[in-house]
């Protein structure tokens, strides 16, 4: 039985579709990383964002 497109029916998916299909944290990387390798500007930044935040909680935990 077919079951309806919804996006509940989605949402309820996403984390078993992950683990059917075999994503780990590095696939789902480099899955991003493809994914904006057209607008490098984007990935940049986002990477930035991260690396800005990390350091930020490393030098907050310092003092």
């Amino acid at each position: 039985m077919q079951k309806a497109l919804t996006n509940s029916y989605f949402k309820r998916n996403i984390p078993h579709d992950l683990v059917t299909r075999g994503h780990t944290l590095w696939t789902v990387i480099v899955d991003t990383y493809y994914l904006f390798s057209k607008s490098r500007l984007v990935f940049l930044a986002l990477i930035g964002g991260i690396t800005q935040v990390s350091s930020i909680t490393y030098f907050s935990g310092i003092f």
